[in-house]
């Protein structure tokens, strides 16, 4: 309201200055348009028709009265607030209590105007608008050209011109008029590149188009709305480029002149977004209710589903405002229903009601959605069954909805009591009592499922009878789908079709059924589980147009379960049947026998593309009249069977589909409960029973009569009953588990949720992991050999059902089971007993057991049994193909090669992997998409990432990325793709960019988690996992890190066991290491290091030679130098750098030996002997330049420069220092780009401030801080609390310390201190926080306030004393103690001030003596 009040008074001004007042309120109008303030809107327009009435009342004129009531139906059209609606109809009252007759005449019509939604036509002739409103915009341009008058003073032109268009509701010149002022904002934004001038053009342009009705016009404004938009995007990126400005001192060109004063980027504004879809929200809920109570009900659900459309598509999900349009649709139909007395209006308002009332808390609107029910019930009964009941039926139907609970709950007892009795499943499946328990399991399963098939549905049929009167023939109810296999599940949609007897198939006949199925379908819909699209309302899902986008509902929220089948035109399974498609005729499942029968005919059936003949086949009585039913049946025999002159039966369209199930093998992937393990038995046996002529629909009696008729052999009935038993049992469970139809289910561990938090996503997990994955196994020994016979032809299928086995177990199949689901030791051992037996009986599936064999010891990480099965395997094909091409040559190339990569000596593996990729590309092509070369491109790109080539491993990664992406699908969850994002994550961390790394992991794991299951235990989750706490470490987000590290680290143990040696769990016990190290936590950091060295060296032995152990050791000696133990530092560095030369040979110069001498000259720096901390740098220096080149530009380089700096400035050579940095930082900006805010150039500008600062340029040093500290924000965000930020704040503090400048400095420090408080903790300890509290003691001191100064340095003291122990000798103890004794000395305690000099004294004399060790890699 203050911006209102400011434009308001701007107008008043304009009033007392005699301007026109209407121009004022105009130009005040424009810009609350261009701003999309509907506030100020909907007040300009309030105004005007204050405006218009005063004038009216003075000059009595029937035009001005007209103006003023269009005004304030604008007014109220546009406003959301509810005061100002209220205004409005004050207005109008006091409109209608003018007593002239003349009067009352006008405003009684402005008023019906008002309440007829703006309904009346344009008085302008439709042929002559376009040239009528081109005539005045050319009149207008014409008339401000001619007095020259200024864009801004052209633009009030057009705002009167636009009053002028609402007043008289001229809709096409208030189009036109909007376009022209968005035309003329788009012209100006664009020229002086301006996001607030295109904001303005893009709202006009979009207020222009939200009020045109001209199809013609609509496509043009869309056209700009869009482009706008776009060039509006430019622009802000433009403008969000990052620069970097020039300090004193320094010279043109250089980073130094370019360094940023304040981040210029904006943010996005995505209010605009908001706005305009809670305006159009609103305005379509007030036009849908207007159109509703003027009976227009077309109109009203066209303005309530555009109201609901874009809450439905927006983030977070808006519940109430969902549920409000809901509501608000399902009273139209409700309203519909009464006219048309179609049932099927009342079943689509009670389902609406009930997906409001799942949005919906307890309160009134819940209230109200009751009391809409019951009355739609009545409603259904007065107009369709013409039944007047009073009686309250929703009582009735909560009854209803409290049975299904009661019934599912019996339903769950009665398995876990199965479970309890009957589980084969704890015994080996060779044991000799399995067979039995297998039986009596499925015997009880049987038993289970035919009592869940008695549904109370009989009993709802009869209460829908009782209501609207008995059937007016012979009828029945036939159960089609699970209803008819006896393997229905308390959630299953209901499918069903009547038959009606011959002679009785009338309209008369057919309503009442039909009226009698959609009070059983309300009935349904009450008990809350009809999702919405099964509905098909047209307005939300309309499943017959072309439109891809008809169809935007998703019902998420509803819980799918006991409903009727939908009513799209592939389901359709219920009387209702389909309507006319495209390329099909309507069809009703209302019929007679013989009718009902005809789909069975092999033209119909082909027609309908075999699913309805295939459903209609296998039918059940459930109610009504069983000699109907016997009848269709038999018609149904004869009318399916046609031999062929083999004698086969004709059910090709049949046993094509056995085909779309793929391979029945286990996956750690989700699978679909229904789709991938119920359907599949399901169809095979029923395929079978009817290949043999057997009309039995129940499951259960089929394999019983297969057996009975020697059509199956006695084992085989077993292993069918078993594996049906497992289906349906396991579907039963997964939605007993979720509560409704949520089909996805996991073979996998399952993660605790509060260890494993979703990135970037709330949704709770619907996966049903199972709780004993051997009946999974189980499921899966018959499954695979069963789907062998089903692809064979008819005849041979019933040889093998009766001489072949319906059952695998062995070895080979176990292993590759437990390989898939990452119980690798398990594995290993299977497959060596299965390697046992082929080779003594011959099997031929050597190489194939081998090669598992290799993979299995890949995950293991006993890389020398890759390379050793891997050769056997190469060996074998070599002898069977020769030197030739062959894939399984490349993937034992590949195996091998990715063992010495693991291994590392990448060398070798990069010439395997080359060779592997050379005859993958012979035998595919050069420039083939291959799932193989993808992977091999994947492989080399891991090679170089070793090497320290970075951007070559990113070249590869990109380009296995991409062929992935072709081949399976740019937006497809495959794990091939999410392991390449993963590895670009990798890429990007190594090259520098964490942010850019975690938007890459976060992919990788969005869709790992798609794929296994979001609280899957799986080794690819927690590794990127993992690897996220590395990018969140780069950034010094150490908590996040740690945080990361620990739900990776308890997922590897899930999938491994807790007590388990195995590198993914060393790794993670490393991570874990470097992450305390960085938080401060060292004597942490060195117990996570040394359970990663003692796991390692029980992996690969006590006495091996390892890169991993060579990392630990030098991550133990990092964690020795900053504890202050330099003695210990140096002793693991030591040994770190002798495993390294071992691996990569003493002349290497390999980067990870060089970091061990980088790290043995940091020791010597800090032991103080900088002389021999150059020799080192000076070493590693010159094996960089010999690896990389004399001139080359490189971080390891510019590392070393700055290292060697660093040396310098402790032995008084500054200016050397400084040239040192400068070299340092022109190689990063060669590296990084000259102008990047990168942490390196961060480093070197820091160096460089320091330097300067030590040669007493304190000023100049405090340039430098600065754009360190600019930098610093740019990388980390303007107002984020990092510690690199603070520590350059300590840094500026100092300087102006040096300055004199105390007060200045203190009020640094304490920025600092505050950052570093949110970063560490109120209470936590950190060494750069006792230094902090140390240097702003001592600037309170040097003001001379010493008890404030002594305080502080008592704080430091402690917490140094708890991050290095009690009596720990350490040099930042050292220093605070002789701040202490300083401090306390200028106090005039002189005595006390010696005592801490003592002390400090002491313990340096401890530190030195104690870190003096013998060394045996001086240079």
């Amino acid at each position: 309201m203050a911006s209102l009040a400011q434009k308001l008074q701007q107008v008043d001004s304009r009033l007392q200055s005699n301007c026109s007042p209407e121009r004022g309120y105009g130009q005040v109008l424009v810009n609350a348009i261009a701003d999309m303030d509907t506030r100020i809107e909907a007040e300009a327009l309030k105004c005007h028709g204050d405006l218009f009435l005063e004038t009216g009342k003075r000059t009595k004129s029937e035009d001005v009265f007209d103006k003023a009531a269009a005004m304030y139906t604008a007014c109220f059209v546009s406003c959301t607030a509810t005061d100002i609606s209220e205004a409005i109809s004050d207005r109008l009252r006091y409109m209608d209590k003018i007593k002239s007759t003349f009067l009352c005449k006008v405003l009684l019509k402005g008023r019906r105007k008002h309440e007829s939604q703006i309904k009346t036509p344009n008085r302008f002739d439709a042929v002559n608008n376009t040239l009528r409103v081109s005539e005045i915009c050319q009149e207008v341009n014409a008339t401000t050209r001619r007095s020259s008058t200024s864009v801004r003073s052209r633009r009030e032109v057009y705002a009167q011109v636009l009053v002028d268009a609402v007043s008289k509701k001229d809709t096409y010149l208030e189009v036109e008029v909007l376009k022209t002022l968005g035309d003329s904002y788009l012209e100006e934004g664009k020229s002086c590149t301006e996001v607030s001038k295109l904001s303005k053009a893009f709202a006009l342009y979009y207020a222009a188009l939200t009020k045109c009705k001209t199809p013609g016009d609509r496509p043009v404004l869309l056209h700009r709305v869009k482009y706008t938009e776009k060039v509006r995007e430019v622009v802000r990126k433009r403008m969000g480029r990052r620069r970097i400005s020039r300090p004193r001192g320094g010279k043109q060109g250089t980073l130094l002149q370019q360094a940023v004063t304040k981040n210029t980027r904006p943010e996005v504004n995505q209010g605009i977004a908001k706005a305009d879809i809670w305006r159009s929200y609103r305005v379509h809920l007030q036009q849908g209710g207007r159109a509703l109570k003027g009976g227009d009900l077309d109109m009203a659900e066209q303005h309530f589903a555009s109201a609901l459309k874009p809450v439905h598509q927006s983030q977070p999900l808006q519940f109430g405002s969902e549920a409000d349009c809901l509501y608000k649709l399902g009273g139209v139909y409700l309203e519909r229903g009464k006219v048309t007395k179609d049932g099927g209006d009342f079943t689509k308002a009670a389902a609406l009601y009930n997906a409001a009332m799942a949005r919906s808390e307890e309160g009134d609107f819940r209230d109200m959605l009751i009391q809409a029910l019951k009355q739609t019930e009545q409603l259904f009964l007065r107009h369709v069954g013409s039944v007047v009941c009073e009686i309250d039926l929703y009582d009735v139907d909560m009854g209803h909805k409290n049975e299904m609970r009661e019934r599912r709950e019996n339903v769950k007892r009665k398995l876990e009591t199965i479970d309890q009795q009957y589980n084969p499943y704890t015994y080996d499946q060779n044991g000799p009592e399995v067979r039995d328990l297998e039986t009596a399991r499925a015997n009880a399963v049987m038993e289970l499922f035919q009592q869940i098939t008695q549904t109370f549905v009989d009993s709802l049929i009869f209460e829908c009878i009782s209501r609207i009167g008995p059937p007016p023939c012979r009828y029945a109810f036939i159960g089609l789908g699970s209803q008819a296999t006896e393997l229905v599940t308390p959630f299953s949609d209901l499918e069903f079709a009547i038959l009606i007897v011959d002679g009785a198939d009338s309209e008369e006949n057919r309503q009442y059924f039909r009226n009698l199925t959609h009070y059983l379908h309300l009935k349904i819909i009450n008990l809350g589980e009809t999702i919405l699209p099964a509905m098909g309302i047209k307005s939300l899902n309309d499943f017959y147009s072309d439109d891809p986008e008809g169809s935007w509902f998703y019902d998420s929220i509803t819980p799918r379960g006991f409903a009727f089948d939908g009513s799209m035109p592939w389901a359709s399974k219920t009387p209702f049947g389909r309507q006319r498609t495209k390329d099909k005729l309507p069809l009703e499942l209302i019929q007679t026998p013989g009718n009902m029968a005809k789909f069975q005919k092999v033209e119909i059936a082909v027609a309908e593309g075999y699913h309805l003949a295939r459903i209609l086949r296998g039918a059940c009585h459930m109610t009504g009249d069983e000699a109907l039913v016997e009848e269709y049946m038999n018609i149904v025999a004869q009318t399916t069977h046609y031999i062929d002159p083999d004698g086969n039966v004709d059910i090709g369209h049949i046993t094509s589909n056995i085909r779309d199930f793929g391979s029945q093998k286990l996956s750690a992937q989700l699978l679909s409960v229904k789709k991938e393990i119920y359907r599949f038995p399901a169809m095979v046996i029923q395929n079978y029973a009817f290949f043999c002529g057997l009309q039995t629909t129940s499951m259960w009696n089929i394999i019983e009569e297969l057996k009975n008729e020697n059509l199956v052999s006695e084992v085989n009935a077993h292993h069918l009953a078993v594996l049906v038993g497992i289906s349906a049992e396991l579907r039963l469970r997964t939605y007993l588990a979720s509560g409704s139809q949520r089909e996805n289910i996991s073979a996998l561990q399952r993660v605790d949720t509060e260890r494993s938090r979703p990135i970037g996503s709330g949704a709770l997990d619907s996966v049903f992991y199972i709780p004993n994955r051997n009946m999974l196994f189980r499921y899966y020994y018959s499954a695979e050999p069963l789907r062998k016979i089903a692809l064979k032809p008819n005849k041979q299928q019933k040889e093998m059902f009766l001489e072949t086995t319906i059952f695998d177990a062995t070895s080979r199949v176990k292993g590759v089971m437990q390989m898939e689901l990452c119980d690798f030791k398990s594995a290993k051992q299977e497959l060596k007993t299965a390697l046992k037996d082929a080779e003594a009986n011959m099997t031929g599936e050597y190489e194939e057991i081998v090669g598992l064999l290799a993979n299995v010891s890949y995950h293991i990480g006993d890389q020398r049994k890759v390379i050793h099965y891997s050769e056997l395997s190469l060996e074998v094909y070599r002898h069977r193909y020769g030197h030739g091409v062959h894939p399984n040559i490349a993937a034992s190339l590949n195996s091998i090669g990715s063992a010495w990569s693991a291994m590392g000596d990448q060398q070798k593996a990069i010439n395997f992997l080359q060779k592997a990729l050379d005859v993958e590309k012979l035998i595919h092509g050069r420039n083939a998409d291959n799932p193989n070369i993808a992977g091999l491109l994947h492989n080399l790109g891991n090679s170089w990432k070793h090497l320290g080539d970075y951007k070559k491993s990113l070249g590869f990664y990109k380009e296995a990325l991409g062929m992935r992406k072709r081949i399976f699908g740019e937006d497809k969850d495959h794990t091939d793709i999410a392991t390449s994002l993963k590895k670009l994550g990798e890429a990007w961390r190594n090259l520098v960019e964490p942010r850019k790394a975690i938007s890459f992991y976060e992919q990788a794991l969005k869709m790992f988690k798609r794929v296994y299951g979001q609280m899957a235990a799986h080794p690819d989750i927690a590794d990127t996992l993992n690897e996220l706490g590395k990018a969140w470490r780069d950034l010094c987000d150490y908590n996040k890190a740690i945080d990361f590290f620990t739900q990776g680290l308890y997922v590897f143990k899930l999938i491994h066991g807790q007590d388990a040696s195995h590198d993914d769990i060393a790794n993670s016990f490393y991570d874990l290491g470097n992450a305390w190290r960085h938080v401060g936590n060292y004597r942490k950091s060195i117990d996570f290091h040394e359970q990663a060295l003692r796991m390692n060296e029980h992996i690969h032995g006590p006495n091996a030679v390892h890169p991993n152990i060579a990392s630990i050791f030098n991550n133990l000696g990092n964690a020795y130098l900053l504890l202050g133990d330099y003695r210990q530092a140096i002793r693991f560095f030591e040994k770190a750098l002798e495993m390294r030369k071992r691996i990569y040979g003493p002349n290497s110069a390999h980067p990870d030996i060089m970091r061990c001498v980088n790290n043995l000259g940091a020791v010597w720096d800090s032991l103080g002997d900088h002389r021999k901390a150059i020799s080192f740098y000076e070493q590693a220096l010159r094996m960089q330049k010999r690896m990389l080149g004399e001139n080359a530009a490189h971080p390891y380089i510019a590392k070393t420069l700055v290292n060697l700096g660093t040396a310098w400035t402790y032995l008084g050579d500054n200016r050397k220092a400084v040239i040192l940095f400068d070299q340092a930082l022109k190689i990063q900006q060669i590296v990084y780009g000259e102008n990047a805010a990168h942490p390196d150039i961060v480093g070197s500008v820091t160096n460089l401030g320091a330097s300067w600062s030590l040669l007493g340029d304190h000023r100049k040093a405090i340039d430098y801080f600065e754009i360190c500290l600019r930098l610093n924000r740019l990388i980390h965000g303007m107002n984020a609390a990092h510690p690199h930020i603070a520590g350059i704040l300590n840094k500026i503090g100092k300087a102006w310390g040096f300055l004199g400048e105390h007060e200045k400095a203190i009020d640094i420090y304490e920025q600092a201190l505050k950052m570093r408080r949110v970063i560490h903790g109120q209470t936590g300890a950190h060494p750069d926080m006792a230094v902090l509290l140390t240097n702003l003691g001592n600037a309170w001191g040097d003001l001379g306030v010493h008890r404030k100064s002594i305080q502080l340095n008592e704080e430091a003291l402690g917490m140094s004393r708890r991050i290095y122990g009690s009596n720990a000798a350490h040099s930042l103890t050292a220093n605070i103690l002789l701040a202490l004794g300083n401090a306390w000395s200028k106090t005039g305690d002189h005595r006390k001030g010696n005592t801490f000099h003592e002390q400090a004294r002491a313990m340096n004399k401890v530190i030195h003596a104690h870190n003096a060790p013998r060394t045996k890699n001086t240079p």
